[in-house]
């Protein structure tokens, strides 16, 4: 069996007898030609056959033939010739392709005459040296450079370090020690000579930090500055001529993101200092004295959910834990009450929490009969209060102020839903009646007409004689709906 090397073409023989008397060369034949690769199932091919005489013919077999490793068999027939069959090995490597050792620099070739082996290094681990790909991984590296520096070591992405050294046990990360028999120092860091230049200059990019002095241990100190006996452990002098003493900024997410923190200890001061100027930031303890704050000093991230609870419950004006309440589809009777007289809760939310502490539900607090401490509310329950849930009545709503319409100003676009009597779903395609009433007095039609926005929620622009009052109830009745009931409190 002969070999063929892999995807590379090849000039093959094939002879074809007569099917008459199975000796004599056919001449003149069109070939049909069907091969095999690796025991695979005879398939068409089309190489370029050329009639050579006496029967014989060359097959011209390309890089596409020979492309598997294995056997390759080919099945030749033509009209009234005997079938006729090939196999080769198609192999990787021919026996004459060895690598040859000899002095040289060309491909394939090792330089030996000097009688040093010299060689490129291609690959590591299998990954390429060229373009930074491969990794080496030895038990120690000794550079030693007498024109220059020794080593240089740059990342050029991935947030990499430029150097990442660790140490064991009580070594050191890195350990930069001055020469012994001369004068440096084990780290120099010393700016230009010339210029506004820094002796060392420890910039974060993105979220990182410049320097990050860190106490890892209990008592730890991220930076210890020790004054010794009789010296400041810090001192920050400001130019001479013009310059603060301090500046110290927080920026980047690194977490807690704080200029400074000063903490006192055994009822020391934290700060015993006068502050001129504009404070900004975080507050932690007791400021004897702010004269202004601004509306922008306080943002949600300074005000964590403690502090957003400690807010609501400043507004918190009834909470009652239900003992077997009455309830219809949007009523609820208080086992208790804070209130003096009825509607005294109108215009407030209504929070619903189970006996877990979960929210059930909000709502708007449309009316209040003191004498039965019965609440209505705006839309019918989600789900109805049960036994033991817990109600709460804020002045406002949940961790923030309610904002009310002006009074005889005119309020366009006002939203509302309208849902099914059936299943209390919200009810699209309702044409709905509006009629209001101020401050107590009768019934009388809204001054414009309701629009359907889509999905049961509806619309109207209620006219300044619709607002010219302090407290507006609106009514939204419709065929087939709840009635819809909401109480405006207006503001001058």
């Amino acid at each position: 069996m002969s070999l063929l090397k892999q995807s590379t073409a090849r000039e093959k023989m094939v002879f074809m007898t007569d099917s008459s008397d199975h000796v004599t060369g056919k001449t003149g034949l069109t070939l049909t030609i069907t091969a095999s690769k690796n025991g695979a199932a005879f398939a068409s091919i089309t190489p370029t056959v050329t009639e050579r005489g006496n029967g014989w013919y060359s097959l011209s077999l390309t890089s596409s033939h020979t492309d598997t490793l294995g056997d390759l068999a080919l099945h030749v027939t033509g009209t009234a010739a005997d079938p006729s069959d090939l196999v080769w090995e198609v192999v990787s490597l021919l026996p004459g392709d060895a690598v040859a050792i000899q002095t040289g620099t060309g491909s394939g070739q090792l330089n030996i005459s000097s009688g040093v082996v010299e060689s490129n290094l291609k690959q590591i681990d299998g990954l390429a040296t060229n373009g930074n790909n491969a990794t080496l991984n030895l038990k120690q590296l000794n550079v030693v450079n007498s024109a220059g520096s020794a080593v240089i070591a740059t990342s050029s992405g991935g947030n990499g370090h430029g150097i990442t050294a660790t140490g064991d046990g009580t070594g050191h990360g890195i350990k930069a020690a001055g020469a012994a028999s001369g004068t440096g120092d084990g780290i120099n860091a010393a700016g230009g000579l010339s210029g506004a230049t820094n002796g060392i200059v420890a910039q974060a990019n993105s979220t990182g930090s410049g320097i990050i002095g860190r106490g890892v241990s209990t008592g730890g100190a991220g930076l210890l500055l020790d004054g010794g006996t009789g010296a400041n452990g810090m001192q920050i002098l400001g130019g001479t001529f013009t310059g603060t003493a301090l500046v110290v900024t927080g920026r980047g997410s690194f977490s807690p993101t704080k200029g400074a923190v000063f903490t006192g200890s055994s009822g020391a001061a934290e700060i015993d200092a006068d502050i001129t100027g504009n404070l900004i930031g975080n507050v932690t303890g007791s400021v004897s004295e702010a004269t202004t704050i601004g509306s922008g000093a306080i943002t949600s991230s300074v005000l964590d959910v403690t502090a957003l609870l400690a807010i609501r419950n400043k507004f918190l004006i009834l909470q009652d834990t239900l003992n077997a309440p009455t309830v219809t589809s949007t009523t609820v009777t208080l086992s208790s009450s804070l209130a003096a007289n009825d509607d005294a809760y109108n215009g407030m939310l209504l929070a619903n929490f189970n006996a877990s502490g979960e929210l059930k539900q909000v709502r708007t607090v449309t009316d209040y009969d003191n004498a039965t401490a019965t609440v209505t509310v705006d839309r019918p329950w989600a789900s109805n209060p049960a036994d033991t849930d817990v109600i709460r009545i804020y002045e406002f709503g949940i961790g923030l102020p309610r904002i009310n319409p002006l009074k005889g100003v005119a309020l366009s676009n006002f939203e509302f839903t309208m849902y099914d009597s059936t299943n209390h779903a919200p009810a699209a395609g309702l044409t709905v009646t509006a009629q209001r009433s101020i401050d107590g007095g009768a019934y009388a039609a809204c001054a414009n007409a309701v629009s359907e926005v889509s999905d049961g929620t509806y619309k109207i622009s209620l006219a300044s004689t619709d607002m010219a009052g302090n407290v507006i109830k609106l009514k939204f009745t419709a065929t087939g709906a709840d009635q819809q009931d909401i109480t405006l409190v207006t503001q001058e």
